[in-house]
């Protein structure tokens, strides 16, 4: 249920000016610090992360989407390729280059001159089936150019993981000297041949892309059938977040946590969340400032939000877990829990999308206290269904908010940027 009113701000097609080259769309706000953006061209655009430079500026990674019709079967085919946007932190695109691979999945920058990039990358289709691989790209900071690209399928962990299939990337971070991709990939469920578990697998890099193997390692429970949304690493801790299906069962919310020296043992392993009736979906967690997790998703079609308390002996090691809090937020609408990010105040920011009070779904965001209590919340909506992907806080304290908005029969990426309480400077 609704635990606050809320305010939906529509942008209809007349408040909106274009700019040559890429398509930047504004509406005639004159915010100081605020703004919000739409970005792309004359077909479907998607985003998925973002990183800043250090000099100012951040880049978005994604995707542009188009529909074409297939010359065998005549039948529409979805066709998309991997794209980095450079912008200022005014929001003017700066530039922007196509990544080989299909999506564009994460993007970090090294340093004061270049970016890595992993994307999802398909390479040939098996009996009419894509088969998904793993790509990392080095990107010129200044130009956009791609320096160059590795392609990293099931041979990276044939010798350890014989017959696994890579299917997606979900993260990206750089250590030092290392990179850290973090995918997921499936094999046969012991329980059943006829369902693929979904497990966790880091592949570690040197800066130029070359495999370290003896770092790879695998994190995921073979007997259940798993999709794995997003992967935390804290200290020598693995968390990640999905959802599960347990023989036959409705989908549940799954948090697990592993030690990186022991990755066939989960420290925990949680499938309490939520209830066990209503289908649900995993979709973020974070670590927070006070060393417990918090948690987003769905439960029967409600924003799904978690704090779950991790006890700790002496040395640092997770000893037990209690779930401290749960909550759902929505209406009679289908709202789902999308991404969360921990403010450097110990606040929730929380994005999603809902649709209690309109025909399309809208962006949903909110910020809440670490016990749970609701601070104040937006919704952001048009004319067709918008989409939450991303959220941040910035180290001046306003929230970014990254993903996609429907505008003249195209989905273009979104980029709205708020004050602390969620409010445009005008």
């Amino acid at each position: 249920m609704r635990v606050a009113p809320r305010t939906i701000l529509f942008l209809p097609a007349c408040l909106c000016w274009f700019l040559t080259g890429c398509q930047w769309l504004s509406p005639p706000l004159t915010p100081e610090t605020t703004y919000f953006k739409l970005l792309g061209g004359a077909l479907n655009d998607v985003a998925y992360d973002i990183a800043f430079t250090g000099q100012g500026d951040f880049l978005i990674a994604g995707a542009e989407v188009n529909i074409i019709t297939d010359e065998a079967s005549q039948l529409p085919v979805e066709v998309s390729r991997a794209m980095l946007y450079r912008l200022t932190d005014a929001g003017t695109l700066v530039w922007q280059t196509e990544v080989p691979g299909k999506t564009a999945k994460a993007v970090r920058v090294q340093g004061q001159e270049a970016a890595y990039v992993a994307t999802d990358y398909i390479t040939t289709k098996i009996n009419g089936q894509n088969i998904t691989k793993v790509a990392l790209s080095k990107v010129s900071l200044a130009t956009g150019t791609v320096e160059w690209t590795k392609i990293y399928d099931e041979n990276v962990s044939a010798t350890f993981f014989p017959n696994d299939q890579i299917q997606q990337a979900i993260q990206l971070e750089i250590k030092g000297q290392e990179i850290i991709i973090a995918a997921t990939y499936n094999v046969n469920c012991q329980s059943s041949a006829s369902q693929l578990c979904q497990k966790a697998l880091f592949i570690y890099t040197d800066l130029s892309g070359n495999v370290l193997l003896s770092k790879v390692q695998r994190y995921g429970l073979d007997n259940y059938d798993n999709t794995i949304a997003r992967i935390r690493q804290q200290d020598n801790i693995i968390f990640w977040c999905g959802t599960t299906v347990v023989s036959g069962s409705t989908p549940r919310i799954r948090v697990a946590g592993f030690r990186q020296d022991n990755n066939t043992t989960p420290i925990f392993d949680i499938l309490t969340l939520g209830d066990p009736l209503k289908n649900e979906t995993g979709s973020d967690l974070q670590v927070g400032t006070d060393g417990n997790l918090y948690l987003i998703g769905s439960s029967n079609q409600d924003i799904f939000l978690a704090r779950i308390d991790l006890q700790r002996d002496s040395q640092g090691n997770i000893i037990a877990w209690n779930k401290a809090w749960q909550k759902t937020i929505g209406g009679s609408g289908e709202d789902e829990g999308i991404a969360l990010f921990i403010a450097a105040n110990g606040d929730l920011l929380v994005a999603g999308d809902i649709s209690s009070t309109s025909q399309n779904e809208e962006i949903y965001v909110g910020r809440y206290s670490a016990g749970g209590t609701l601070l104040w919340e937006q919704t952001f909506g048009g004319r067709g269904n918008d989409h939450a992907r991303l959220i941040q806080e910035l180290p001046s304290g306003e929230i970014l908010l990254l993903g996609t908005f429907f505008f003249e029969n195209n989905d273009m990426i979104t980029l709205i940027r708020l004050t602390a309480d969620g409010s445009f400077i005008e």
